[in-house]
């Protein structure tokens, strides 16, 4: 923002923000570090500085200013309710009494060619307000504004030196609707007019008090970072509940096959897609399926598990990326999830997804497929008998020079982009999503490789993630269109550690600021009914409702 000279009408933005900011007279809120500050001294003639910046969010316009002063001194002791009638029964112009006696933030906003509002505020948080229609000034109220002052020692005293005063001020939209002409968007190309302005008693010695201000056309400007698409994992069962999501921002659910016909309608009417999913997890006939073998210690680990006297230890990890030892050998890392998964390298499974596929796709009105727990149980690979053979031709094939790692990973790829050609062949206008989970341990991040049209990848875990590992992660990410940072928020009571509205906060701007555009966070039920972490996500939302 280029300096302004006195008094000359610029174009002057007020950006938008979305954090949180407390009126208490101070503005030290890093919300304020996107405000253009405002220089309102005389090019160097004026002795104090003074300063100034304006921001706005759906509910209020907020104004700050600062003033260097060392004699900060109030003749006047009216308080707020009494200004109004004392000035307009004594004066009939207000600005003569606070010209001629306190100094004080003055501002005017005008919305439109008829109407100027006008506000004063002294360092004592004395407050008038006025208003003016066709040149003519009229008593009126500012309902619902906020104002503080924050001085910096005492107000008439002067025995010590003063170090100067500051104001915040947030007005309500709804006060400023009635002079708005009927409309609610803030727009670049419907400015304003504005002018922010300190009045100063004079030196020492001389009457009267002083002027120094800007004056501009004020634009309103929205360039905040919001996510494109939020992809949820599950939907609510009401309509009431679905009606929250999509205020949330929620833009694409991943959801069951047993879906319900609420559901189905209550998100066409919110515009929300649906993706049935497809989890290769047995639940029953175990006979007529081949599920992933361990290795024996693995195994034993497992039945442990089961038996529950590792369930502290093992809880947290869940399919995530786990960031600690299990087994009691320093030099030996052993990890697992708790499921039945089936072997990816079996026929007898892979013609049991397909059936999964086709029930699917034959759900009407779906905008695709998704994919969940598409993953090894101990996070890097299956033992069975059959894998163990297929990764021996595997090495024979390749000369020998082929790892586990390698192998298993092909695995994993393979199985994926089969499903996706599989979909495509049924309907190729069906999407395809997928949450690559439980993670892979040797290449955590492998989404790349894989056909999907969506493919989330976790960019922060339901632990507790520092941001250069999420800002690392999400750069990984999103260096392909189809990638999808992934968050998990449960609250405690899901044996995780639990995540302040803060720190989601801070994960969310985190993928933001690195470039991510679409989000996916798994689970939605735990975040709507925690309003604050809630309204976390939808300030962070593009959709609008």
């Amino acid at each position: 923002m280029p300096f302004l000279l006195n008094g000359m009408e610029k174009p002057c933005f007020c950006f938008k923000t979305d954090e949180r900011i407390t009126i208490d007279g101070d503005p030290a809120e890093s919300a304020w570090k996107r405000a253009v500050e405002i220089s309102l001294s005389d090019s160097g003639n004026f002795l104090y500085r003074s300063t100034a910046g304006m921001l706005w969010n759906d509910r209020y316009l907020y104004l700050f200013f600062r003033f260097s002063d060392p004699d900060i001194r109030v003749s006047g002791v009216f308080t707020t309710a009494d200004v109004p009638s004392c000035m307009m029964k004594n004066l009939p112009d207000p600005d003569a009494w606070i010209k001629e006696t306190d100094p004080c933030a003055h501002f005017s906003l005008s919305p439109n060619a008829e109407h100027t509002l006008k506000f004063w505020i002294n360092p004592l948080n004395t407050l008038y307000s006025c208003k003016v229609e066709n040149g003519i000034s009229k008593e009126w109220r500012c309902d619902g504004i906020q104002c503080a002052v924050r001085v910096c020692r005492t107000v008439n005293a002067t025995e010590d030196i003063d170090c100067g005063w500051s104001v915040e001020i947030a007005i309500p939209w709804k006060s400023l609707q009635p002079f708005m002409d009927g409309k609610k968007a803030l727009t670049e190309s419907a400015p304003w007019k504005v002018s922010l302005i300190r009045m100063i008693r004079n030196a020492p010695g001389e009457d009267g008090a002083r002027q120094h201000w800007q004056s501009w056309d004020l634009r309103f400007r929205d360039d905040l970072k919001k996510f494109e698409r939020f992809f949820d994992w599950s939907l609510p069962d009401t309509e009431e509940e679905i009606r929250l999501a999509a205020e949330t921002g929620v833009t694409d659910a991943v959801i069951s096959l047993k879906l319900s016909r609420v559901q189905l309608e209550t998100a066409a009417k919110y515009g929300i897609l649906l993706y049935p999913v497809v989890v290769p997890w047995i639940w029953d006939n175990l006979e007529n399926y081949l599920l992933q073998k361990m290795l024996p210690e693995e195994e034993e680990l497992q039945r442990s598990y089961l038996d529950c006297s590792h369930i502290a230890a093992l809880k947290h990890a869940r399919g995530g990326e786990p960031g600690f030892r299990y087994s009691g050998d320093p030099k030996k890392e052993v990890y697992l999830y708790n499921a039945l998964i089936i072997c990816f390298g079996s026929g007898k499974s892979r013609e049991w997804v397909k059936q999964q596929i086709r029930k699917a796709c034959s759900i009407p009105g779906s905008a695709g497929i998704a994919f969940n727990g598409v993953g090894f149980l101990n996070y890097h690979g299956c033992y069975c008998p059959g894998c163990r053979e297929k990764y021996a031709e595997y090495r024979k094939l390749m000369g020998g020079e082929v790892t586990e790692k390698e192998f298993y990973l092909r695995q994993l790829v393979d199985f994926n982009n089969a499903n996706i050609e599989f979909i495509k062949e049924i309907n190729p206008k069906l999407l395809t999503f997928c949450h690559i989970w439980p993670v892979y341990r040797p290449e955590p991040l492998y989404g790349h490789r894989m056909k999907f049209d969506w493919c989330a990848e976790t960019a922060a875990w339901y632990t507790i993630w520092e941001p250069a590992k999420i800002r690392d992660y999400t750069e990984k990410i999103i260096r392909y269109p189809a990638g999808v940072p992934f968050i998990g928020y449960y609250d405690a009571a899901r044996g995780f550690p639990y995540k302040t509205p803060e720190k989601v906060d801070l994960e969310l701007r985190t993928i933001l600021d690195t470039g991510g555009k679409t989000v996916s966070v798994c689970g939605l039920d735990h975040v709507l009914r925690n309003e604050s972490v809630r309204q976390v996500f939808r300030n962070l939302m593009k959709k609008e409702n």
